[in-house]
């Protein structure tokens, strides 16, 4: 049986992707109880089971993930912490800002995108952003490089619409605790100008290389 691991930094959307991979690869969860066999709308063909992880490649991972197949995404860092904040069930997001800063998360995606050393595993990159921008595209690759297979745009599309947040969160036997909203830029509606200051003294440098903000100076537009 063949095995693909999932790894985000946590409130990525993981859970959305193993949704859509164990669909379209027609596989089996694993370690992830919250996710019944029967949910995806597909028989499980037993060739694939997919595993969800929140891993940094450091050493302790690299047993973990050698010789397997690994997607790896992305997520502006300013809806991560929004959506850590209200996973928390809080409205404090400066609490969650000073959590997500003693998080690690610069380096954690720094040991994904620039490894120490040489990945022991096939790393399959893509970022939850693209995924809602262009998921039948961004999907159609992710596949590919996992499989070899080429999938319809309706087989696609399929998946897509099988896994809709509104359609996990009943999955999910209704827990929005759990599935949010799901959405891009959320971050606008919980900011105010001081807390993206102290948020940009932390991550702007990161946010500008990785494409997320055009200048150190976004802040400013809160």
């Amino acid at each position: 049986m063949k095995e693909l691991i999932v790894n985000a930094f946590p409130k990525s959307g993981t859970t959305w992707l193993l949704h859509l991979l164990c669909d379209l690869l027609e596989a089996q969860h694993k370690d992830t109880p919250q996710m019944e066999p029967l949910s995806y709308g597909h028989p499980v063909s037993g060739e694939w089971t997919v595993r969800k992880n929140h891993y940094p490649y450091w050493e302790q991972v690299i047993p973990i993930v050698k010789g397997k197949i690994v997607v790896m995404s992305q997520r502006d860092p300013r809806d991560i912490v929004v959506s850590a904040m209200f996973y928390r069930k809080t409205t404090d997001l400066e609490a969650a800002i000073d959590v997500m800063i003693q998080s690690q998360y610069v380096e954690w995606v720094g040991s994904w995108v620039a490894p120490l050393e040489a990945l022991k595993c096939k790393l399959v990159k893509t970022s939850y952003e693209n995924l809602h921008a262009r998921p039948v595209g961004q999907l159609r690759n992710i596949v590919f490089e996992v499989s070899g297979e080429t999938l319809s745009n309706e087989r696609i599309k399929e998946a897509i619409e099988r896994q809709s947040f509104e359609n996990m969160v009943i999955q999910l036997k209704g827990d929005r605790h759990f599935m949010r909203k799901g959405i891009v830029g959320d971050w606008r509606n919980h900011f105010t100008r001081g807390l993206a200051r102290k948020f940009n003294d932390h991550f702007g440098q990161f946010m500008l290389e990785q494409g997320y903000v055009d200048s150190l100076e976004w802040w400013k537009d809160v």
